[in-house]
């Protein structure tokens, strides 16, 4: 069985909003395994990054952010066979 990785970055999450609309990032077949990394946060609550592990990505998709949409990151969507 199959198995993919779905990376946190700004080409796989967008800000704010679910939409089917968006084209998928990943195809996969019924019964592959997938791993999804996510990130959460906005550049407001992110942590003190001397004090905690901050992944490098979420830099990235703040500076890629829509500053119109609500304060929310979100995956993009995996679309199944």
């Amino acid at each position: 069985m199959p198995h993919h990785h779905l990376h946190s970055s700004p080409e796989t999450c967008h800000w704010g909003f679910f939409e089917a609309k968006l084209k998928p990032v990943l195809t996969i077949r019924s019964g592959d395994e997938v791993t999804v990394d996510t990130v959460s946060g906005g550049p407001d609550v992110v942590p003190d990054r001397s004090r905690f592990q901050v992944p490098p990505e979420l830099a990235d998709i703040h500076a890629r952010r829509s500053k119109a949409r609500r304060p929310a990151t979100c995956s993009k969507s995996i679309f199944s066979m």
